[in-house]
């Protein structure tokens, strides 16, 4: 009896402590999921950040250098990547009137317009600092990275109060064409076809080419 009573309080003792630990496991891999979110997300926007864009870049980069070797290419790869590069018009003007706060607000603002205007399950944005968003879209063409860089702007144009518009510039990298390019390249094109379009003094367009 003695021996049976031991054992049973023996396997209370284990299942308690094996819950406990399936119980601190979980809080950890939640503490470390939030810690890594945090890492990764604008504390503004709640975009992406400068760093989860690095991290996306150089996954990009890897899955295209996959692609050639068997062993290494993953299951399933995007065919082309479009990189979108906005910079806002206006924002200057929003934070000599309201301050910075009004332009913190502001930004929050077009973080959500964006976010309204991509699927969200498969395209991705990121604040790499100031009024600079990049946008990464997936097995995209010219024509529909055109599409929803102008529904952007429009919903950016649209947002009350602010008065602010955007320029965005864009290049879609076709793999099949350029296994070898660098996603870095590929979005340093964006990032020039909107310059371009500061230094020309062009507001609520969009230059969306092929990189070649």
């Amino acid at each position: 009896m003695k021996h049976s009573t031991v054992s049973v309080l023996r396997s209370i003792v284990y299942q308690i402590f094996a819950r406990s630990l399936l119980d601190e496991n979980r809080r950890l891999r939640e503490e470390l999921q939030r810690v890594s979110d945090v890492a990764l997300t604008d504390a503004l926007t709640g975009l992406f950040n400068r760093r989860a864009l690095d991290d996306a870049m150089t996954a990009i980069d890897d899955g295209a250098k996959a692609r050639g070797d068997k062993k290494r290419r993953p299951r399933r790869t995007p065919e082309t990547y479009g990189f979108l590069a906005a910079d806002l018009c206006r924002f200057k003007a929003v934070n000599d009137r309201f301050g910075h706060g009004g332009g913190d607000e502001a930004l929050r603002a077009v973080a959500k317009a964006i976010r309204r205007s991509i699927r969200e399950d498969d395209q991705r944005v990121f604040r790499p600092g100031g009024d600079e968003f990049v946008v990464l879209l997936y097995d995209v063409d010219i024509e529909e990275s055109r599409v929803v860089a102008e529904r952007i702007i429009r919903n950016i144009e649209a947002i009350p109060v602010w008065d602010l518009s955007a320029r965005i510039g864009g290049a879609v990298w076709n793999l099949g064409e350029h296994p070898t390019a660098n996603p870095y390249d590929v979005l340093k094109l964006a990032d020039d076809l909107e310059v371009e379009l500061r230094n020309e003094g062009r507001v609520g367009e969009a230059d969306i080419r092929n990189f070649a």
